[in-house]
């Protein structure tokens, strides 16, 4: 995922660059690895906490921010594979 808001950056002109969703997609992306950089010395007990302490709000604030309100409408059925 995060490889793709990287691409989506280099596919804009460079002054738009820092402004463009796919920005916001890669701080998401860098805030959680930066998090996993962080959990490394931990036992994965201790990762698994973390990652539901700190991780998870992240996530689910990258997840908020991409996906479409759920359930959305699209043709005669209801989309909701993505949703929680």
């Amino acid at each position: 995922m995060r490889r793709k808001f990287h691409e989506g950056i280099q596919a804009v002109p460079q002054e738009e660059q820092l402004t463009c969703a796919s920005q916001k997609g890669l701080e998401y992306c860098d805030r959680l690895f930066a998090l996993e950089r962080d959990y490394t010395k931990l036992t994965l007990e201790e990762r698994r906490v973390k990652r539901l302490e700190q991780s998870k709000a992240i996530t689910d604030a990258l997840f908020a921010w991409g996906l479409p309100p759920c359930p959305s409408q699209i043709g005669p059925r209801k989309v909701t594979a993505l949703c929680p």
